[in-house]
C-alpha cells in the first residue's frame, strides 16, 4: 500500500482522499492504479495491497466531504472504506495481482462511529462490514486481508466488537 490511511481532510477539502471522483490530485483509486502499474512494471508478480478512504465523497464538487454525513454508512475509519470500489473499483494491468486492506478499529479508538451506538449492536457489525469492505470477498471481487485492526479495550464494548470482527473474518 503506496500511503497508510488516506482520509478526508474537512478543514481542507482540496487535500482530502475521494475514491473513484476522477480529480488525479486526490482520487486515491487513480493513484493506487499508477504506483500499482509502476511496481508491476519492475516486478509483475508482486501482490498491489490498497487501502479504501475515510469518507466517499459527499454533496457539492466531487473532492468535497461533509463533516457529519447524511449517510452513516458514508464515512469508515482512516484506510478503511472500500464502499467506492464497488462501481470504480481499482484496475491494475497484471490482472489478479489486486489485494483490498481496509483498517478496522473498536470504540476505545474513535467512539463517533454510529454503529457503535445502534440497538442492534454487536449484531449490525456484519452489516457494516459487508458494505464497506466484505462484500469485495463475498461476491469474490477480490482478496481482502484487514491490514490494521485493534483496540485499547478500554470501553467494554471493544471486546464485543473484537469477537464480532474475529468471527467475521473467519
Amino acid at each position: 500500500d503506496p500511503h497508510n490511511e488516506p482520509h478526508s481532510e474537512n478543514d481542507d477539502p482540496s487535500r482530502s482522499a475521494c475514491w473513484g471522483c476522477g480529480d488525479p490530485a486526490v482520487d486515491w483509486r487513480l493513484a493506487a492504479e499508477r504506483a500499482g502499474d509502476a511496481i508491476h512494471a519492475a516486478n509483475p508478480d508482486w501482490l498491489i495491497f490498497v487501502e479504501g478512504v475515510s469518507c466517499l465523497p459527499g454533496p457539492g464538487t466531487p473532492n468535497t466531504f461533509d463533516s457529519i454525513p447524511d449517510d452513516p454508512m458514508a464515512c469508515d475509519w482512516w484506510g478503511g472504506n472500500l464502499a467506492g470500489a464497488a462501481t470504480a473499483p481499482v484496475q491494475l494491468s497484471v490482472a489478479d495481482r489486486l489485494v483490498y486492506s481496509p483498517h478496522d478499529f473498536g470504540i476505545s479508538v474513535f467512539d463517533r462511529q454510529p454503529w457503535f451506538r445502534d440497538a442492534n449492536f454487536p449484531n449490525n457489525l456484519p452489516a457494516v462490514w459487508d458494505h464497506l469492505w466484505g462484500y469485495l470477498a463475498k461476491q469474490n471481487i477480490a482478496p481482502v486481508m484487514v491490514g490494521e485492526f485493534g483496540s485499547t479495550l478500554a470501553n467494554p464494548l471493544d471486546t464485543q466488537w473484537l469477537n464480532s470482527l474475529m468471527n467475521y473474518m473467519t
